[in-house]
């Protein structure tokens, strides 16, 4: 890692030959001693520093302002073309959760439904005993009534995420 660091570094070389870093590199004492007694530098000094390896003020041609702000308007152009799509990806996203949420209401319907429904026929039919013909409704009997119930949690589990 400290190879990597180093190789890292060598690439800066405002970094590279600096007080600082040949104090890290062979400390003579104690690091966080040898690094208080540099002098506290100021901005303009800082500045004076690296101004030897990188051109802050000035010296930026009009061609590599140009070059910079032909690739700031692309990137601005992606993103509008990128939120465009995303802006449609959002609305279908939307109708999908709006048919997803009609589907469960129809399917809770339909399990209301077959209940209901069940009741009343075995009511006409059977009479007073219709509990022992009840599939959907029936108190000991559950598969039927479970699928459609663990169908109506599937969607609920859905919808919440």
């Amino acid at each position: 890692m400290l190879n990597l660091f180093i190789k890292q570094v060598v690439r800066c070389p405002y970094l590279f030959e600096s007080e600082e870093f040949k104090l890290f590199i062979r400390p003579h004492i104690a690091l966080e001693k040898a690094l208080t007694l540099l002098p506290k530098l100021n901005f303009e000094e800082n500045l004076t520093r690296i101004n030897r390896y990188f051109s802050i003020s000035g010296e930026i041609s009009e061609t590599m302002l140009q070059v910079q702000a032909n690739s700031i308007n692309n990137f601005v152009g992606q993103v509008r073309r990128m939120n465009t799509q995303l802006e449609r990806f959002k609305d279908a996203v939307t109708k999908f959760e709006v048919s997803f949420d009609s589907q469960y209401a129809f399917h809770k319907n339909v399990s209301d439904f077959f209940g209901t429904y069940e009741e009343n026929n075995l009511r006409f039919y059977a009479g007073q005993q219709l509990e022992n013909f009840m599939l959907f409704k029936h108190p000991s009997k559950f598969e039927a009534k479970n699928c459609i119930d663990d169908l109506v949690r599937f969607y609920n589990v859905i919808t919440l995420q």
